[in-house]
């Protein structure tokens, strides 16, 4: 999930990150599994499509970016969020360094985060 200013971006399995995430085991939340963009928009009120057991975010411009959608009360009823399992991850590592290195480092991040 990657906050913008003024929107919020789900990445699909087109993407870069949907892929290396696609390679390490994840599933993708049902409203993006079979996108045909590389990301769909969602409101804070659609965060419910956003649902999955790990959320990993990142923001993209000012941090006040996340905070309305998690300011939310379909915030709390996110699987990850009741869980403990969202991490916020670099933008520019997950976002933007598209290629190997980059792969590596999301890698990194996530046994890091979540363990072998």
């Amino acid at each position: 999930m990657r906050f913008n200013p003024g929107e919020i971006r789900l990445y699909g399995p087109r993407s870069f990150i949907g892929t290396v995430l696609a390679d390490a085991g994840f599933a993708r939340p049902a409203s993006v599994q079979n996108a045909e963009k590389t990301f769909v928009t969602i409101s804070p009120e659609e965060i419910g499509s956003a649902d999955a057991e790990v959320i990993f975010t990142t923001v993209y411009g000012p941090a006040e970016a996340t905070g309305k959608a998690q300011a939310t009360e379909l915030w709390d009823t996110l699987t990850a969020v009741r869980a403990g399992k969202v991490f916020e991850v670099s933008d520019d590592t997950w976002m933007l360094a598209i290629g190997l290195t980059g792969a590596n480092l999301v890698l990194d991040d996530i046994e890091r985060l979540l363990g072998p």
